[in-house]
């Protein structure tokens, strides 16, 4: 059961029908990055965040409808584990909260739900060293806007430190490119800020252009019950962790909820047979992208049941001078309840291969998806959305 002073009654809503600019506004002016879509009559119908508006990139005009994704939500009365269980799996910065006729009564944020697993002891309270994100993912202050945009869709991260000569310098997050974005799409607004002009001429742009700076820190010995405060205080959801001058991670709750998860037994990760042997830092980019997929489809679907397998499947033989090489293989196959999706997708480079394998599971997914919406407008009939997980339920 949520505590009652988790749930916010003071957030903002939109409909389907009103424009993608309400909800950038609205996102700014409420401080937060999912926002609910209801109906007329103020039922939960789908959310809108803005990693969903980073990878679709809709002009500001559209409507509300044409990037909204499914109304993952919780109640008053929703376990702990089931709540931790959703922002971890669907990497939502906030929750919709409804009451049993799915009105939405108020919002739930993940940094204090994060403290308030760390204040009840559900998780142990150390430095902040202990629950960070290491190594950290950064970016140069010279490298373009466009290449920190595709390597926060690409890693499933909002936001990155922003090094010049190995020293932190600046912060970027997914609001900050998304708001110039914004602004670029705006005539009368494309002079603000310190970069200026067309869509283009801003992801062409060095990054130092749109980070901010100074960057909120926290030491690695801090205990992590005071940053978390501080991420609070400051209305942030994350931060670099330093060791001296030196960055040594990244922490948010996403970390703290990723322990508690671990604590409880759930069951996070793709269930993957891999069978390879690789470098420390090879595995654990390979879980930061099985996770990021995972977050998307779970965001899609409701998944029944998904495997998925890797191997080597072929190897050159061994020459004088030339070096081994060896194709890999993966394969998946996942289960909803509209259909059965396999993928089979082989490289040599086994990172490539995983990332490829789920990039067009998740394609296939959503063709299924689609077909199935645009059946059912035919009808006059649209999906329910109420299992326990937070996924569709069969219609």
């Amino acid at each position: 059961m949520l505590p009652e002073e988790l749930i916010e009654t003071e957030f903002p809503t939109v409909t389907p029908k009103e424009r993608i600019s309400k909800v950038i506004e609205l996102a700014k002016e409420y401080n937060v990055s999912t926002i609910p879509v209801v109906d007329d009559h103020g039922r939960l119908i789908g959310t809108v965040t803005y990693k969903d508006l980073l990878e679709r990139r809709v002009s500001p005009l559209s409507k509300v409808k044409a990037v909204m994704s499914g109304p993952h939500k919780v109640t008053p009365d929703t376990d702990i584990k089931i709540v931790a269980y959703r922002f971890y799996t669907l990497r939502m910065k906030n929750l919709p909260v409804v009451d049993k006729d799915n009105k939405v009564i108020g919002i739930i944020r993940r940094e204090p739900f994060a403290k308030y697993l760390v204040d009840e002891g559900y998780v142990k309270p150390g430095p902040v060293k202990d629950y960070a994100s290491s190594p950290a993912v950064t970016a140069n202050v010279n490298d373009p806007v466009a290449k920190v945009k595709w390597e926060m869709l690409r890693r499933g991260i909002s936001r990155m430190p922003i090094l010049d000569e190995g020293k932190l310098v600046g912060i970027v997050t997914m609001r900050d490119i998304i708001e110039r974005l914004y602004y670029a799409s705006i005539p009368e607004r494309q002079t603000l800020g310190e970069v200026a002009g067309s869509e283009d001429e801003i992801l062409a742009a060095p990054v130092k252009a749109i980070m901010t700076y100074p960057v909120v820190t926290a030491q690695e010995k801090e205990d992590v019950s005071a940053v978390l405060r501080r991420l609070i205080e400051r209305g942030i959801s994350g931060l670099p962790v330093m060791k001296g001058e030196q960055i040594y991670g990244v922490f948010s709750g996403l970390d703290i909820i990723r322990r508690f998860l671990q604590g409880e037994k759930v069951v996070i990760p793709i269930p993957a047979k891999i069978e390879l042997e690789l470098p420390e830092d090879k595995w654990k980019l390979l879980e930061k992208i099985v996770s990021h997929y995972y977050g998307k489809l779970n965001r899609l679907t409701n998944i029944i049941d998904i495997k998925m397998t890797v191997k080597v499947y072929e190897c050159t033989e061994e020459q004088e001078n030339v070096e081994k090489r060896c194709k890999y293989s993966v394969h998946i196959k996942l289960k909803d309840p509209y259909d059965e999706y396999v993928v089979t997708v082989t490289d040599w480079d086994p990172i490539k291969a995983v990332r490829d394998a789920l990039h067009l599971l998740f394609r296939n997914v959503v063709r299924v998806h689609k077909k199935l919406k645009k059946a059912l407008r035919k009808r006059g009939l649209s999906p329910r959305y109420e299992t326990e997980w937070g996924g569709p339920e069969e219609v």
